[in-house]
């Protein structure tokens, strides 16, 4: 679970632990974990921390050189830079959203995929942006930060269904999921946090659409039921053009490129 220590992220870890699971949790805040603990007593053994800031590719490498020393079932990708101004990059120089929510999973899941089982589930965890966002690196220069995200949520949906095409008629799978409006950790414009009191749904809520996608077949997508925004989840809107193999070919040689990687599943 990357993002394990805040948010969506943090529930997700409380529900899994309760499920039954095994659960390494990436994140920057290991005293946040101290609270699941208390929460659930008799969880130690079952919760790990990896210490991993998804802005730095070298601390990325470090977790996963421990992770693929174990087989893992589950894969939740879920870590991520929410709109933050003014614009920065990343340690290595990549534009800061694209760098922490795309390149970072996409090298992390390229560098444990070794050590996934026969049966093994990615889910990663995109935003109801990423349908409003033409993807596109011709003026990226111009972009504001919100766009910016928007385009690194987009990528992530990408990411996420290029790999359930790739591991069609396999036993493995991917899915996708996007928690709508809900509650998270402190970001962007004080405005935001009175209209997210309000508006939003609580991060528990957004935590159940999210693992949702771990029931779901390959190549699903899943999102709250009202608006996309609020709710139990449903299936969500899914842009027909991210479906497209010549895209998603695209779009995974381009970034393999950016990390200087190859990334093969099979």
């Amino acid at each position: 679970m990357t993002g394990g220590t805040a948010g969506i992220g943090f529930e997700n870890v409380k529900t899994l632990l309760h499920r039954g699971y095994s659960v390494t949790a990436l994140g920057r805040n290991p005293s946040k974990l101290s609270e699941v603990i208390e929460a659930l007593p008799n969880k130690e053994k079952q919760l790990a921390f990896l210490s991993c800031d998804f802005s730095d590719l070298n601390q990325v490498s470090e977790a996963a050189n421990y992770l693929r020393q174990h087989q893992w079932d589950v894969l939740i990708n879920n870590a991520g830079a929410k709109v933050e101004s003014p614009k920065k990059q990343t340690v290595q120089g990549f534009e800061w959203h694209t760098g922490v929510n795309h390149l970072a999973h996409f090298y992390l899941t390229s560098q444990i995929w070794d050590a996934a089982a026969d049966s093994a589930r990615m889910l990663t965890v995109s935003s109801i942006v990423a349908r409003t966002h033409v993807m596109t690196t011709s003026n990226e220069a111009a972009m504001s930060t919100a766009d910016h995200y928007a385009k690194s949520k987009r990528e992530n949906l990408l990411f996420g269904l290029t790999v359930a095409r790739k591991l069609k008629n396999t036993n493995q799978s991917s899915t996708v999921a996007h928690p709508g409006f809900t509650r998270a950790s402190r970001y962007g414009a004080s405005w935001v946090r009175p209209v997210e009191y309000l508006l939003a749904q609580p991060a528990r809520r957004g935590s159940e659409t999210v693992l949702r996608g771990l029931d779901e077949s390959n190549g699903s997508y899943i999102g709250p039921a009202v608006l996309e925004l609020w709710g139990k989840p449903k299936p969500a809107k899914l842009p027909s053009e991210l479906l497209d193999e010549t895209e998603q070919n695209k779009f995974w040689k381009e970034t393999e490129e950016k990390l200087g990687i190859r990334f093969r599943l099979n």
